[in-house]
């Protein structure tokens, strides 16, 4: 028997639609929302790209957040492909990677390893030495170990430099002084709170790029030499996350490795 089927009444439609919105209303809120900076990095693929070997740990520093900072810049712009690590016994073999970041305050590297950086940068492979880098083969207090350039005098002459120590971490003026080098071009002055690094056994070759004032003398900040056939480039400042923040100092990192590879490529 059939039944008879009355047309839906304007209401009863419309309480249709209704439920039908309120479930994909539901649904939606039910979706976690989106952060539009969450995949910075999509299709993460080093083809194509300049490998930058990261490497970092030690004591004293957050390198990782650092690191987690930088590679949202670097990677995001398309440009770079970063490989963190805290094992040194990566640089025994560095054929893969354009360009070589040591960032760590690092206690101790083996033998083999320091060799094999040597060697790598005197052959041609660009070096970034940022912050902490530069105080290297120094152990945590109390232990005193010597004097750390006497003890690895040709890694120190490679970085250009030792620093010897900092005033407390506060905020500071910096100055570029060679305003036309391509790791600061269009930089410009800019204030930073960091630690001021203050250095010995400073190469007379450094081509000094930024400096700052402590006490009345000039401090220098970050610099490029040549060792052997290789570029380095350092960069004092990076203390931590809020250095790492600083739009002057991510322009600096991503000029400052574009010039290394430059080079490299120019060979």
């Amino acid at each position: 028997m059939k039944k008879n089927l009355r047309p839906s009444s304007p209401s009863q439609i419309l309480c249709r639609l209704c439920a039908v919105f309120l479930l994909i209303s539901f649904a939606v809120m039910a979706a976690p929302p989106q952060d539009p900076e969450e995949y910075p990095c999509k299709w993460r693929l080093p083809e194509g790209k300049t490998h930058v070997l990261w490497v970092g740990g030690g004591h004293w520093h957050d390198t990782i957040k650092t690191a987690e900072i930088l590679r949202r810049v670097l990677e995001g712009g398309g440009k770079f492909y970063i490989t963190y690590t805290e094992e040194t016994g990566v640089l025994i073999k560095l054929d893969s990677y354009d360009v070589i970041l040591l960032n760590g305050m690092l206690d101790s590297m083996a033998p083999a390893e320091e060799k094999s950086l040597l060697e790598a940068v005197r052959a041609g492979k660009p070096l970034f030495v940022l912050h902490a880098a530069s105080a290297m083969f120094r152990r945590p207090p109390p232990e005193q170990s010597g004097d750390p350039v006497a003890g690895h005098p040709d890694f120190f002459e490679m970085i250009g430099g030792y620093v010897e120590s900092h005033p407390p971490f506060g905020p500071f003026h910096v100055r570029v002084t060679e305003p036309d080098h391509p790791a600061v071009k269009g930089v410009g002055d800019f204030e930073i709170e960091d630690e001021l690094f203050l250095f010995r056994n400073l190469q007379p070759d450094n081509r000094v790029l930024l400096e700052s004032d402590y006490n009345d003398k000039k401090c220098p900040l970050a610099w490029t030499r040549e060792y052997g056939k290789g570029r380095v480039l350092h960069f004092a400042l990076g203390h931590g996350h809020k250095a790492a923040a600083n739009p002057a100092f991510q322009k600096i990192i991503a000029q400052g490795l574009e010039w290394l590879i430059q080079g490299a490529k120019n060979q």
